[in-house]
């Protein structure tokens, strides 16, 4: 966590209970499984930043034989797919409680800013306007219990960038696998303050590795909360297609994303 985190993390705390006949499996494969649980203030990765949570990781094996191999990373990398060697040789689930973000950190995480815009791509590009011009410059968490995106995005006819506000709940449903927007609204016109609804709405499935439990807008607090659960997937434990994806008998989402293969490239669990 240190070590992939953009500075210190704050109050950060880590418990590990050891599992089964711990000592055997480490002297006879070099491996150790455990269950972990993880506390944090603030924290910053470069993708993405919270400003607390809490994480346990189920069932979690780490091959301490990975760490033998020279300090030098690519090397070791080579090295241990040479051998075989594997840092996370089977899945393990993450259950995420309380895990917080301020309007600060949704606004200043490239990946929610990235995702912001694509749903902003598809919501704006039928209705007359560039999406390669599109800019988000503030994010808030609104009393009403929405999430509000301001930005500007030119016209196809290359006039002066048109101010826009996109206005949405955020909600799940399919047993917690799909997001919904619910409310999703948007206003051309910010100085009038007319919204109309956006029709059709939009929805995201998150994979079959991804669960969302709880989601909270809390306006008077300017702070969204989830809980959720997540199955990581190192690369060479994967027993389903790359390009897994929901049929529309499924969960009929427009959207479709991998919430689970991003969280294990996130954490550096792919090897």
């Amino acid at each position: 966590i240190v070590q992939h985190a953009s500075e210190d993390p704050e109050s950060l705390s880590v418990e590990v209970e050891p599992l089964g006949k711990a000592l055997t499996r480490l002297l006879l494969r070099g491996q150790f499984r455990a269950n972990a649980k993880v506390s944090t203030g603030r924290i910053v990765f470069p993708p993405i930043r919270f400003s607390s949570g809490k994480v346990e990781l189920e069932r979690v094996t780490l091959n301490l034989l990975s760490f033998l191999h020279p300090s030098n990373q690519n090397h070791q990398q080579n090295a241990s797919s040479k051998r075989g060697v594997v840092r996370y040789p089977k899945q393990f689930d993450l259950h995420i409680e309380d895990l917080t973000m301020s309007r600060h950190d949704l606004l200043f995480s490239p990946c929610v800013k990235n995702g912001l815009r694509t749903l902003l791509i598809n919501i704006l590009r039928d209705r007359g306007l560039q999406s390669s011009s599109i800019r988000i410059s503030s994010i808030d968490i609104l009393s009403t219990g929405k999430i509000s995106c301001i930005g500007e995005a030119k016209t196809h006819f290359g006039s002066a960038p048109i101010p826009f506000e996109v206005r949405s709940g955020i909600s799940f449903a399919s047993r917690g696998h799909v997001l919904t927007f619910p409310g999703l609204e948007i206003s051309l016109n910010r100085d009038i303050g007319f919204f109309v609804p956006v029709v059709p709405t939009l929805d995201l499935d998150v994979g079959h590795n991804a669960r969302f439990r709880r989601i909270v807008i809390d306006g008077k607090k300017k702070q969204i909360q989830l809980d959720a659960s997540v199955t990581i997937t190192p690369d060479r434990t994967i027993r389903l297609m790359q390009d897994y994806k929901q049929s529309s008998d499924a969960f009929s989402a427009r959207f479709f994303y991998d919430v689970g293969r991003w969280l294990t490239r996130l954490g550096k669990f792919t090897k």
